[in-house]
């Protein structure tokens, strides 16, 4: 009943009458998702999504039921990862009762099995147990409605990635500047920009790169279906293209991660940036709004930057509820191995010895992912024919 379209409107708006018409949105899906019977609440990781969502949801909230909003923050154990700071700060800043919770080793022990049972198939990261961890607070203080920053980097071209469509196209002296601005601007550095355009843009690159670094045996590497990354490569050839393809394909498989956290716990969880009428003008603006001098979201920032602290408003750093692998992995070392051993379809899709014997120098990442298969293994019962 619905296609996501281009509006000529939009795509004509100067940036000033573009960044008025963002922020009236906004507010106002953000003012629609407060209707409520029950609590609402807020996940605030300390980015400029959620922080934006809830400043404002905090002014509409305390005018409406003359009560102090309450957000919930996942705090990283490692001092590199930790966005504490940055949370704390806008909570105080807009009036948020935060609270902060910190997931420990013997929490990421403890629900393991709950976790992956709740997603039903294996996840890329374990960050996901950050999440499910907010919404058990949220349930544990009665807050059963939270609104969520998701979609605002799908939205705004929020990612470094898409760097590499934005650029296409451009002569070569200003591409070099726009990648200087780009490094000095978000996490990466000059060399990773530049190496994002090829990357992103030959299939064939990311496929050898994907290969080169899989456990996957070569009869099983012969058939992946590779089906979902050429059709991204072939978005990247415009802005356009990309964005529809993110919101449309690889955003479900995000929202279907939470949902599933958040309904494990009986949660609502409420999404101002895709509020379909902010979809429609966000993807429709000129991408030189969104993208400027290697500012990621650049309207938005533009929108808010009265609201927030400066500090959140212009952060290049954007991590989420980014949880501590290295420390729960490293110290749950020996439970990893001996879970990845006893996996039967390992043995048969990867080279089982040589993955065991290498196990300790592989990434954490990797070491993630074969966990991940040999726990959902075991909860499901799922056997190899």
């Amino acid at each position: 009943y619905y296609e996501l379209r281009k509006s000529e409107k939009f795509a004509n708006m100067s940036f000033e009458s573009a960044g008025s018409v963002l922020r009236e949105l906004f507010t106002d899906a953000i003012r629609i998702r407060l209707r409520s019977d029950v609590q609402v609440g807020t996940c605030l990781c300390g980015g400029l999504d959620s922080s934006a969502t809830s400043v404002i949801a905090s002014e509409i909230y305390h005018k409406q039921t003359g009560l102090q909003f309450w957000g919930v923050h996942a705090r990283a154990s490692e001092e590199a990862i930790d966005e504490s700071s940055y949370a704390s700060m806008v909570a105080q800043h807009s009036g948020i009762d935060l609270s902060v919770i910190c997931p420990s080793i013997e929490d990421f022990r403890a629900t393991i099995d709950d976790v992956v049972y709740t997603q039903e198939e294996p996840f890329g990261s374990p960050s996901m147990f950050m999440g499910w961890h907010v919404f058990r607070e949220a349930r544990a203080r009665s807050c059963p409605v939270m609104l969520n920053g998701q979609g605002g980097d799908e939205v705004l071209l929020g990612y470094e990635r898409y760097f590499a469509a934005f650029d296409k196209g451009i002569p070569l002296w200003k591409s070099l500047i726009k990648a200087i601005l780009q490094a000095r601007h978000s996490r990466l550095n000059l060399a990773t920009v530049l190496k994002h355009r090829f990357y992103f843009n030959n299939p064939k690159l990311r496929l050898w790169w994907l290969a080169k670094r899989t456990f996957l045996s070569a009869k099983y590497i012969a058939k992946v279906n590779t089906q979902f990354i050429n059709r991204q490569t072939e978005a990247f050839q415009s802005v356009w293209d990309l964005q529809r393809f993110e919101v449309e394909f690889q955003l479900p498989h995000l929202l279907r991660y939470e949902d599933r956290n958040s309904m494990r716990h009986s949660i609502e969880t409420r999404l101002p940036f895709l509020d379909y009428r902010m979809v429609e003008a966000c993807l429709s603006m000129p991408p030189k709004y969104k993208i400027h001098n290697g500012w990621t979201k650049y309207i938005l920032r533009m929108a808010v930057k009265e609201l927030l602290p400066k500090i959140v408003v212009w952060r290049s750093t954007k991590l989420g509820f980014e949880a501590p692998a290295e420390t729960w992995l490293r110290a749950s070392s020996k439970i990893v191995r001996d879970e990845i051993s006893k996996s039967k379809i390992l043995t048969q899709i990867t080279d089982h010895e040589r993955v065991m014997d290498k196990l300790s120098k592989t990434s954490l990442k990797q070491q993630w992912m074969l966990y991940n298969i040999a726990v959902w293994e075991r909860i499901y019962g799922v056997h190899w024919d």
